[in-house]
């Protein structure tokens, strides 16, 4: 399992795109109640659902207080508007126009344990839609500003002190909005850690077929996990996998990770915010066709994704079922405990028709003798999207991606 199989997941599932489209008209105006918008720059990227670039991106900007221009016809748009040195985002689905009223402030202090302001810290505004909007250092007594923004839009505030993340969600309105961001000194307490009650999933276990003459499937499972409490938790988190798994690769929040073998899981060192999500994954190979698993916590809702496989004909424990999804899966309809066991019996599963073989990979059977310690790992093999269950791209990516 290596970088071979992941291209083989990505070819998999990507969605093709037409290389000629219908023609678009957006349109949009951009106010403030601080000085002009005129002559700001404007960026327009057709995007489809799972925000896969639709052409090229088109270029414009605002005349006055408005802009218009003709872009790739797509299920989704996304407007960016550059003004001094911050963008402002619409997401446009149903609308081929949008009003960006910046016609609202953000201050506000960082404070430490003490209530001592925290200076030269760096602030991070993301918007709603999980765009990176503007950055901001601290000065001397922790103050920073935003200014202006947009009304009626819910921001997070992100701070990184001491290497410890920190955020604060702000709903602006017209006018200023004041918010203090306390950064109190983190917990390694594993308790204050849930699964987040995502939609469709926070526990997801997306089932690969076999790539290459052994027959044996691997699973790249990942779990969103929740901090309840009030500080930050910085400690290690465990993830149970199968007694007969070959554990080759940790993930954190998308990127690959250090991990730790131990007997029945893998470890991995996480840091989550108060009131925020983190997503920790491992891949392992199966030495069989079946597996089980017992869950470490509460989950709400569970799905076991399988590629190239009949979902009708996989074998599985009673408080799994086929969900109602265009591909193939498994969920739960009563929330799952801590200590549940679920189990999947892929034998004579498998779909018919052609399968996709790109050669044996090496990686993972050299990791499989690896020492328990691991530091050089191989790219953690995330499946970008599987339909409904696409997962949410925060913190300006979706921007990277598209623009």
């Amino acid at each position: 399992m290596n970088t071979r199989l992941t291209l083989a997941i990505l070819l998999a599932c990507l969605v093709l795109v037409p290389t000629t489209a219908a023609a678009a008209e957006i349109s949009g105006t951009v106010t403030t109640d601080n000085g002009s918008t005129d002559g700001a720059n404007v960026t327009i990227a057709a995007v489809s659902e799972n925000f896969t670039a639709v052409g090229d991106p088109v270029r414009t900007s605002v005349s006055g207080s408005s802009f218009e221009a003709e872009v790739p016809d797509a299920p989704v748009h996304v407007v960016r508007v550059a003004r001094g040195g911050a963008t402002h985002y619409a997401v446009l689905r149903e609308d081929n126009s949008t009003t960006i009223a910046l016609n609202s402030s953000i201050t506000g202090r960082v404070i430490d344990d003490n209530g001592e302001g925290r200076a030269n810290t760096t602030v991070e505004l993301v918007d709603e839609s999980g765009f990176a909007v503007d950055r901001a250092l601290t000065g001397d007594n922790g103050r920073f500003v935003f200014d202006p923004v947009e009304s009626n839009e819910s921001y997070q505030l992100r701070v990184s002190a001491d290497g410890v993340p920190y955020q604060e969600t702000v709903n602006t309105t017209v006018g200023e909005r004041n918010v203090t961001v306390t950064t109190p000194a983190p917990t390694d307490d594993i308790s204050v850690l849930s699964v987040a009650n995502r939609s469709p999933a926070g526990h997801v276990l997306q089932v690969l077929a076999p790539q290459n003459e052994s027959g044996v499937p691997s699973i790249v499972e990942t779990i969103s996990l929740r901090n309840m409490g009030e500080r930050p938790f910085v400690g290690t988190v465990s993830i149970n996998v199968p007694a007969d798994a070959q554990p080759y690769s940790g993930m954190v929040d998308g990127e690959t990770a250090q991990y730790r073998r131990a007997e029945g899981s893998v470890r991995l060192n996480l840091t989550v915010p108060a009131n925020g999500t983190t997503q920790a994954g491992v891949a392992y190979d199966l030495r069989n066709r079946s597996f089980e698993k017992t869950l470490q916590r509460n989950t709400t809702r569970l799905a076991v994704v399988m590629q190239d496989y009949n979902v009708s004909a996989v074998g599985h424990s009673e408080n799994l079922r086929v969900g109602n999804a265009s591909i193939s899966l498994l969920t739960n309809d009563e929330p799952l405990r801590a200590n549940d066991t679920i189990s999947v019996n892929l034998s004579g599963a498998r779909a018919e028709g052609p399968h996709m073989d790109l050669g044996t990979p090496s990686a993972a059977n050299a990791n499989a003798s690896a020492p328990s310690e691991s530091s050089s790992l191989t790219p953690f093999p995330t499946v970008p999207v599987f339909g409904g269950l696409a997962m949410v791209v925060v913190g300006g990516l979706i921007a990277y991606r598209v623009f």
